[in-house]
């Protein structure tokens, strides 16, 4: 894997825990940041927002079906 910003490449731990992670290189390669989403508010309020369940409308979202634009904001870095 690249540096995120310049390939956008991104990978998991594992299958079982799906945690995703991506390299950051900083100070020309003599530092590295490993980057991981730290939690997931988002996707529990998305989830109660558009999901759509058309067999069982009785756990439907309260907007069933809508789309969903996910936009990440802001980072918090450690260098060591």
């Amino acid at each position: 894997m690249a540096d995120y910003k310049i390939r956008q490449e991104y990978s998991t731990f594992s299958n079982q825990d799906m945690l995703s992670y991506s390299f950051n290189i900083y100070n020309e390669g003599s530092r590295l940041s490993i980057s991981v989403c730290c939690g997931s508010h988002g996707t529990h309020v998305a989830g109660i927002l558009a999901a759509y369940h058309p067999d069982n409308s009785g756990v439907n979202g309260i907007a069933p079906g809508a789309q969903i634009v996910s936009v990440k904001i802001g980072s918090a870095v450690l260098l060591l």
